[in-house]
């Protein structure tokens, strides 16, 4: 019999778009960028369209990197998303905000992630910057 655990099952990590890549995919559907966007951007500046939510997609992302289950390796006291953020490095985006209500202070950014967010935000995509916060 077929038994389902959710604690190992990972969704497919969606294939990374780099920054051109992104800019041209949000041009060809702009009625999907209106005033949303969710993404994971990694140290590398890899943008990975957040589809199945954030914390799904850093879990694929985590599997991706290491071959491991988030579930097994984190322990049961530790938020899921702040321990996915510290162990994949990656930055988690909206629209209007990032790492909800993370400590941006304790997160060191790649040249990269800061490059994305800037030309996303100098493009309109999203609503704010590392360095100074939103419109």
């Amino acid at each position: 019999m077929f038994s389902f655990s959710h604690e190992h099952f990972a969704f497919p990590l969606p294939i990374p778009h780099t920054l051109e890549s992104f800019l041209q995919h949000v041009k060809h559907n702009p009625m999907n960028f209106i005033n949303y966007c969710e993404i994971i951007v990694t140290k590398s500046g890899d943008i990975y369209i957040a589809r199945h939510g954030h914390t799904e997609t850093m879990k694929s992302l985590y599997k991706e990197m290491t071959g491991k289950c988030a579930n097994d390796e984190m322990s049961i006291y530790d938020s899921p998303f702040e321990w996915l953020v510290e162990n994949t490095n990656a930055l988690p985006v909206w629209y209007d905000d990032h790492m909800h209500k993370l400590n941006l202070n304790a997160i060191e950014f790649s040249d990269e992630q800061s490059n994305v967010i800037d030309v996303l935000y100098q493009n309109g995509i999203i609503n704010w910057n590392l360095k100074g916060g939103l419109k």
